[in-house]
């Protein structure tokens, strides 16, 4: 969902791209349903590479980005590598091209300068500070965690959310009858809300949690904030859950 939500506007900022990848399954779909999707709305990757993960050393491969000379880089790759891989993009003097990123999590950026983290052009993302909706739960996670914020909060608070939610729909806590509660279940809760009021629901076919989609950008230094709590970037666009999900016969998934 993510690759397919940065995907169009990947197409919008530039014709041609080379993509860096984690090397597993993760990096791996990230890239081919990225790759897929530029080609479809005919752009170009001029080049791919696989990167070990983890990784302390991305010199090798941002260099092999930079020798492309495609004027746009989609780091496609998690966590705190991310990180490690954006410092080598700066230190390398290209960190004036393009640049993607498949999932934000403002927490990466946050451990770096706010310099450092102003050269993300377009991410990705199922939630955070910048979104619309749940100040209320941002506003407790920063007073009672003494933390700012990010999407990892959300999840973990959906995830109890709707497991608790199941089992009383359910009158049992046995997996089988959860998941039979879920399956095609429609999201009333307050984390539509948090999530901006758009439509959830879990997908019956192969229990996709179908949600809204974000991409985001750095807001330039000077309107980054940390007070209540750390807020440095901005929501650009909003996608359906249905928008970006791939069609059941797209995953090959078969619960049956």
């Amino acid at each position: 969902m993510l690759a397919n939500t940065i995907s169009s506007d990947m197409a919008e900022a530039e014709d041609e791209w080379f993509l860096m990848y984690s090397d597993y399954t993760w990096g791996q779909t990230a890239a081919d349903a990225v790759q897929n999707s530029l080609e479809e709305q005919g752009k170009t990757v001029a080049g791919r590479t696989a990167v070990p993960f983890p990784s302390d050393d991305y010199a090798q491969y941002v260099n092999e980005a930079e020798a492309s000379g495609a004027p746009a880089i989609g780091v496609l790759i998690a966590g705190l590598d991310l990180r490690k891989a954006s410092n080598q993009i700066i230190a390398s003097g290209i960190e004036d091209r393009t640049l993607a990123m498949h999932q934000l999590e403002d927490f990466v950026f946050w451990g770096m300068d706010q310099n450092t983290a102003s050269i993300l052009d377009i991410a990705g993302q199922v939630w955070g500070p910048a979104v619309d909706g749940g100040d209320e739960f941002k506003q407790r996670v920063a007073d009672q965690g003494e933390i700012d914020p990010y999407v990892r909060h959300l999840l973990g608070y959906m995830s109890m959310d709707q497991g608790v939610r199941a089992a009383i729909r359910a009158d049992s806590i046995g997996a089988p009858a959860m998941r039979d509660a879920l399956e095609g279940h429609q999201v009333e809760s307050p984390i539509v809300e948090m999530k901006g009021g758009s439509e959830m629901y879990w997908r019956a076919e192969d229990h996709q949690l179908i949600q809204p989609t974000y991409t985001v950008t750095s807001r330039p230094v000077e309107e980054m904030s940390d007070d209540p709590y750390k807020e440095w970037f901005t929501t650009e666009n909003e996608f359906a859950g249905d928008d970006v999900a791939r069609s059941i016969g797209e995953t090959g998934c078969s619960l049956s």
